[in-house]
Formats: C-alpha cells, structure tokens, sequence
C-alpha cells in the first residue's frame, strides 16, 4: 500500500501514521497538496486516504493485476496487526484494469 502511494501519488503514507497506526490528518493533508490532489480542509484522515486511493484507482492493475497489502490499522478493523510494522494490518486488495476484484486480511 505505502509503494503504491508514493509511486501514483507522491505521497508518503507511513510517515502520516502514528507507531500504533493512528492517521495524522494534517500531515496527510498537507502531503496530497503537495503531490496536486484537491482535498478539504474538513476531510479526516479516512476521507484524505480514500481520496488518495481513488485518484490513483484507474492505473491500479492496468498493465498488470496490481495487489495492495499492508493497509494502515486505521483503515482494516478486522485485520491482525502486521508483526513487522504495527502501523499496518495484514490485509489485501487485488486489482485490475482498476477494478477491486478481491480483498481478504488475517484475523
């Protein structure tokens, strides 16, 4: 997830969460203005990560399925915490030609 973002986006995502997987709203902000995503002031961080994942959404998978993993604990509920990075959860998504066509995580 966090390659996927910078690579489409500019933006880092690890560095808006905080060590137990907290988003930093500001912070995310402040990255998408600086990589030309038009976001709001009164977006919270979920609102910001959704718009993030969207605006790069149509060239996830296009040349090739495409799978996001390791989303942030904020964003996968369900998901087990990642023992490598407790700022992310073991949850992926598959994409392609754009479309989610598949999600699953470790509970």
């Amino acid at each position: 997830m966090a390659d996927a973002f910078t690579h489409f986006a500019g933006v880092d995502l690890l560095a808006t969460l905080s060590t137990t997987g907290e988003g930093d709203a500001a912070a995310l902000r402040s990255r998408a203005r600086r990589g030309g995503i038009t976001v709001s002031d009164d977006d919270d961080w979920s609102d910001l990560f959704s718009k993030i994942l969207t605006c790069g959404g149509t060239e996830l998978g296009a040349e090739r399925p495409c799978i996001l993993y390791e989303y942030p604990v904020c964003e996968a509920a369900l998901a087990r915490v990642s023992p490598r990075d407790a700022r992310v959860a073991e949850r992926f998504e598959l994409y392609v030609c754009g479309v989610e066509l598949a999600n699953g995580s470790a509970n």
